[in-house]
């Protein structure tokens, strides 16, 4: 997914393949989307995106963008709970602004 993809999924705020998450605190949650994306009851066949980092509106939330933070985001991946799969997340810069950014399908 190139960096213009993905900046009109951040945009389309009502889209059902994103989901925006201010913190990555919430575990749970962000395993509940990546099942709903495996799922893709609309059939899209296309990658559902989690923007970390990133309110409701499409702002940045301040969320500080760590080794930490994206190690996290990876054990969720790892630790077998998630039904869906983790295609890869990186960090993604808008407006000299950085999220973290995951891809599942």
């Amino acid at each position: 997914m190139t960096d213009a993809e993905l900046e009109v999924l951040l945009a389309d705020l009502a889209s059902d393949r994103v989901e925006r998450k201010s913190s990555a605190s919430d575990h749970e949650k962000i395993r509940e989307t990546v099942c709903a994306f495996a799922n893709d009851l609309p059939n899209h066949r296309l990658a559902g995106v989690i923007f970390v980092g990133v309110k409701d509106d499409g702002s940045s939330a301040g969320l500080s963008i760590t080794d930490e933070l994206l190690n996290a985001l990876a054990g969720i991946r790892d630790e077998g709970k998630t039904a869906g799969s983790f295609q890869r997340f990186r960090n993604h810069y808008r407006h000299g602004l950085k999220r973290s950014v995951r891809r599942g399908h």
